[in-house]
């Protein structure tokens, strides 16, 4: 964010979606419909344009290929976590790794600002009271219905900090605009994550085999009182 701004650093993460659907296909045997496709299209291109209204930012190479490696990173973590973890529970499994990524990252953090002891306190609040149990929330999702689902819903949050922001008074209504991305990103994210409602069927399948001349076992049309046919 320092390096890049926040709306294009929120425009690097809004692609996640797609980029779980691609690596889902390519390396995890994973198979997208194409209704699935086109929510994470169509709900990735609106969040981008929303990022876009919070203004530019300087160009830097550099950070926006670190932005590009954390959010495909974090989308390949989703698969090996489910592939890898799945049998074990978030609330177990989740220590370990937030205690590996906090060994590594704690020197870096040292050594780049010196941090008052308020601030040391104000991020152990952040980290223990809110983003832990929202990992956990997060990891859940992955475990239940997929890292695509779970990257869908995140792209969610921007927009309901916004409308948190309006309903706090902190700043003003979302103009026409942001309501229309909204709109747009939000039935991207239910092609995604909805499930598609099934058209019942008036057949049945019968365990017994097909006789010359007689219907397909899979086609036995069935009669009002549930019964086959002959």
């Amino acid at each position: 964010m320092p390096r890049i701004g926040t709306s294009l650093t929120n425009l690097v993460v809004a692609l996640m979606p797609c980029a779980s659907l691609a690596l889902g296909a390519l390396w995890f045997g994973q198979r997208a419909t194409v209704r699935q496709a086109a929510g994470a299209v169509l709900a990735t291109s609106a969040t981008a344009a929303y990022a876009l209204l919070g203004g530019g930012s300087r160009l830097d190479g550099a950070g926006l290929l670190l932005a590009v490696a954390g959010m495909l990173a974090f989308a390949w973590y989703g698969f090996l976590y489910r592939q890898h973890l799945g049998g074990i529970a978030p609330a177990a499994a989740l220590p370990v790794l937030l205690g590996a990524a906090t060994a590594l990252l704690l020197p870096f953090a040292l050594a780049a600002h010196e941090a008052a002891p308020g601030e040391w306190a104000g991020i152990a609040v952040l980290g223990g009271a809110v983003y832990v149990p929202a990992y956990l929330v997060q990891h859940r999702l992955i475990l239940l219905r997929g890292p695509v689902f779970t990257a869908a819903v995140q792209l969610a949050v921007p927009f309901t900090v916004r409308l948190g922001e309006w309903a706090t008074g902190l700043s003003g209504p979302p103009s026409a605009a942001e309501v229309f991305l909204l709109g747009g990103a939000l039935v991207g994210i239910a092609l995604v994550t909805l499930p598609r409602l099934k058209r019942s069927t008036s057949y049945c399948t019968t365990a017994h085999p097909t006789r010359q001349g007689a219907t397909p076992p899979d086609r036995v049309p069935r009669t009002a009182a549930g019964e086959d046919r002959p």
